[in-house]
């Protein structure tokens, strides 16, 4: 074996897993050196993660008083191995659990007995020294098990200084901010950095680590997300779209990256994954303004004005929002048409008009707001990858709905089998869910039918449907604003009996198409809500970030934040913002108008 060059030996024991290379150590001094040596060990770990081999899963139990811990191949999910826990598991004292991996070291914690590093492998384990009491004395520290928000965790790699460190934030028990020690390896020791600039309200996950460094949720309600490098040791937040906007002048390729369709539809639904990136849009009702208003919708602040697509004059038609998709807002104006909208690129595609031949027999009266002669619904066509504006137009004469539907990727109108119900009272735009839009309305040529079913248009196949009712004994009530709510189909139901017992109750369907699983959410009266709003226009924007608030909207007055609990309402006020508005949310993307 001496014949062979120690270059060649290197290679071939590179190939080879932990288990056999511990083994081979013993096979003579110079085969010992060579496998404890570190640079050795950045060569076999090199060569482990360019092969993706010598993966490991790694099982903890986190339900019973266990000793060990498990690892499993992770491509075959095979060779179950059994190991012994840095920290033993006791009845009366906290289990540990694995806050972080890096370069097949698992870092763990364990509330009483501190933190070690440990390496499954070799089995070895470094039990890292604790935090001495002039640093800790004025933090909180309550022992508890598993997720604690008053202790943030992180393991990374610090590639510049060549160091692997642990990230401990412990809050502070007066000045509510989190004070950040930070373990050196290198050093065996800990100390104080600067304190972390973000609030970390609900701790959701441990530092996750890329790229020299840790990232954690941040905010009030999980905001943003924000990191912190591991070599200089300075905080920063993850960018935005806006901020991926600015980004693009960085070179050429970030410039084509951001560009890119996929990459935009990436980052939505990495945006629709987290429910980061959320904005509440807000369309001024009574006022001559040009502007558009946005706010953060969990936080209710960062006030931006953005341009209308559409010029408002006070001897033109005003224009409004009657959807929002993937990023994308469908913008109308009666003289002027339509546009699609993407206010976070502040891009904008206006329609073609239709043509005369197409409209020669339709009702196309001007008149800002709801109308009863043009129906209006935007989504995306998932079976074809498309947005579509649906655009109905009462027949002038045979008093039904003629459709019109416009695709975004050919950029043309075109002419779809009339709508098959009448829609009396036009109570609101088409609701997209599970690639359809739905709206209530009635049979064709029974005059008293107001609100009697809700329908809807699959955008795909272009075909018309009825949404399964709810069971009642007595059909009492009239369908009003329907609309999606925590991703559910939902719908206001209008059980008025007359002026003193004015009423409307909002139900929700829980699992699409199923008529068993509609369910009554809140119930508003006239009595009690009508100081506040309109109970009869009222349609439901979206829950609360923590799910205990719905916020109405009456398209006009003011907007509502209703109580689930106490079934209590409090007005919606925004500094800066108009006090009559309309409101949607919709998520900042990158998705492209054109």
């Amino acid at each position: 074996m001496s014949t062979f060059p120690t270059d060649l030996i290197t290679d071939i024991l590179c190939q080879l897993p932990v288990k056999t290379l511990l083994r081979f150590k013993c096979v003579s001094k110079p085969w010992g050196s060579l496998i404890d040596d570190q640079d050795f060990a950045k060569l076999h770990l090199h060569q482990s993660l360019k092969t993706n081999t010598n993966i490991k899963l790694l099982l903890d139990n986190r339900t019973e008083i266990d000793e060990k811990a498990y690892s499993v191949d992770f491509d075959s999910f095979r060779n179950l191995v059994p190991l012994p826990r840095p920290f033993r598991g006791e009845s009366d004292k906290y289990y540990s659990r694995i806050f972080g991996s890096c370069d097949g070291l698992l870092a763990v914690y364990h509330h009483e007995s501190d933190i070690a590093l440990w390496n499954p492998s070799t089995r070895k384990c470094n039990y890292l020294p604790t935090l001495s009491d002039n640093l800790t004395k004025d933090l909180d520290l309550i022992p508890r098990y598993g997720y604690h928000r008053n202790v943030i965790l992180g393991f990374g790699y610090d590639v510049t200084n060549n160091d692997y460190k642990v990230v401990q934030m412990l809050r502070h028990k007066t000045r509510n901010c989190f004070e950040v020690m930070v373990y050196s390896l290198k050093a065996n020791s800990w100390r104080k950095i600067k304190d972390c600039p973000y609030d970390v309200a609900y701790n959701y996950n441990d530092g996750a680590y890329l790229n020299g460094s840790l990232h954690w949720v941040g905010g009030e309600s999980g905001d943003f997300i924000f990191g912190l490098r591991l070599g200089d040791e300075e905080y920063f937040e993850v960018p935005e779209v806006k901020t991926l906007l600015r980004f693009k002048c960085v070179s050429k390729p970030w410039g084509s990256l951001i560009d890119d369709p996929d990459f935009a539809k990436l980052h939505l639904n990495q945006s629709l994954k987290t429910n980061t990136n959320i904005k509440l849009f807000l369309d001024n009702c009574t006022e001559i303004d040009e502007k558009a208003y946005l706010v953060d919708f969990d936080s209710l602040c960062n006030l931006v004005q953005l341009p209308r697509p559409f010029r408002s004059e006070a001897n033109n038609y005003r224009s409004r929002i009657f959807g929002s998709q993937n990023g994308l807002l469908a913008v109308y104006h009666e003289e002027a048409g339509i546009a699609l909208w993407n206010p976070s690129t502040r891009k904008c595609h206006y329609l073609p008009p239709l043509s005369d031949d197409l409209t020669k027999d339709l009702q196309v009266i001007p008149s800002f707001g709801i109308n009863n002669d043009i129906i209006l619904g935007f989504g995306y066509d998932v079976t074809n990858n498309d947005y579509k504006v649906v655009k109905m137009l009462r027949h002038k004469t045979r008093n039904r709905f003629q459709v019109m539907v416009y695709s975004l990727k050919t950029n043309s109108w075109k002419k779809i089998k009339d709508c098959p119900y009448d829609i009396p009272y036009n109570y609101n735009d088409g609701a997209h869910l599970n690639g359809s839009l739905h709206w209530e309305g009635g049979e064709l040529g029974d005059q008293s039918c107001y609100g009697d079913l809700i329908f809807g248009l699959h955008l795909g196949d272009e075909e018309y449907f009825k949404v399964p009712e709810c069971d009642t004994q007595v059909r009492d009530f009239d369908y009003k604003n329907v609309g999606v709510l925590g991703e559910c189909l939902c719908v206001f139901r209008d059980g008025s009996t007359g002026w003193v017992a004015d009423n409307v109750a909002l139900w929700v369907m829980k699992e699409y198409g199923v008529k068993e699983s509609w369910k009554q959410l809140i119930y508003l009266s006239r009595d009690e809500w009508g100081m506040m709003i309109n109970i009869f226009h009222t349609r439901a924007v979206g829950y609360s970030k923590s799910g205990d608030k719905i916020l109405l909207d009456d398209n006009g007055f003011k907007p509502v934040w209703c109580n689930l609990e106490t079934k209590t309402g409090e007005t919606l006020y925004i500094p800066g913002a108009p006090e009559r508005v309309s409101t949607r949310i919709y998520v900042e993307s990158l998705v492209s108008v054109n």
